[in-house]
C-alpha cells in the first residue's frame, strides 16, 4: 500500500470530519456550562465524539446531529451522577 493510500480518506470521513469540526465548539460550551471545568468539559465532548466515530460512522450524515446531540447528553448525566 502506498503512503498516499493510506492518508487518502473517503468522501464520508471526510464528511464526519467536517461535522464533528462544526459541532466541537457548540459541544464544548453545552459540556461546560454543566461541569464548570475544562478539562471535564474537553473530556466529556472527546468522549461523545469518539463514541459517535465508532458506533455510528456509518449512519446515514443527517443523523449524526442527532446522535451526537444524544450521545453529549448521556455523557454529561454520566458525569454528574459521578459526581454525586
Amino acid at each position: 500500500m502506498s503512503v498516499l493510500a493510506f492518508f487518502r480518506r473517503t468522501s464520508s470521513e471526510q464528511a464526519l470530519e467536517q461535522f464533528l469540526a462544526g459541532v466541537e465548539r457548540r459541544a464544548y460550551q453545552t459540556a461546560i456550562l454543566t461541569t464548570r471545568r475544562e478539562a471535564d468539559a474537553l473530556d466529556i465532548v472527546q468522549d461523545a465524539m469518539l463514541q459517535l466515530v465508532q458506533h455510528y460512522r456509518h449512519q446515514d450524515s443527517q443523523e449524526w446531529p442527532k446522535l451526537m446531540q444524544r450521545i453529549l447528553q448521556n455523557r454529561i448525566v454520566d458525569w454528574v451522577r459521578q459526581q454525586q
